[in-house]
């Protein structure tokens, strides 16, 4: 989430992390985006502490959707996931009290990520050689 602040800050907008700036400023609209994730959004904005641990942020995540309720009606939302199912999507979307959202689903195969096994025959590491090489040309 840092780089994402950093890069809409060289932007030009104005931007904060739930958790990070005070509660006064966020409440006062002084920012055009805020940052959070479930553990923050679901405990310190709704007066309770930070989530940690699996349990806690399933149950910070529930509680999403008082988040929404609490914001100015209208107020743009936008929920990113890198790894979420189907039925994961339609879980948020519910929480979070979406109608007909605008899903955008991109592969996350990449051609500079691959995965290739080798045995090692020596403890020479010249058999990565090929790695370093393919990136180059």
């Amino acid at each position: 989430m840092e780089d994402q602040i950093k890069e809409a800050a060289q932007l030009g907008i104005s931007v904060a992390q739930l958790g990070l700036e005070e509660e006064k400023a966020i409440k006062s609209c002084q920012y055009q985006v805020l940052f959070g994730s479930p553990e923050v959004t679901g405990g310190e904005m709704l007066g309770g502490k930070a989530a940690k641990g699996r349990k806690a942020f399933r149950e910070s995540f529930a509680r999403l959707g008082e988040l929404r309720a609490i914001v100015k009606p209208g107020t743009p939302v936008l929920a990113l996931t890198a790894s979420a199912d189907l039925l994961s999507r339609n879980i948020v979307s519910k929480q979070l009290h979406f109608q007909n959202p605008n899903n955008i689903i991109v592969s996350p195969n990449r051609p500079n990520i691959r995965l290739a096994v080798r045995r090692l025959t020596t403890d020479s590491l010249d058999c990565f050689d090929w790695l370093v090489n393919s990136q180059v040309a």
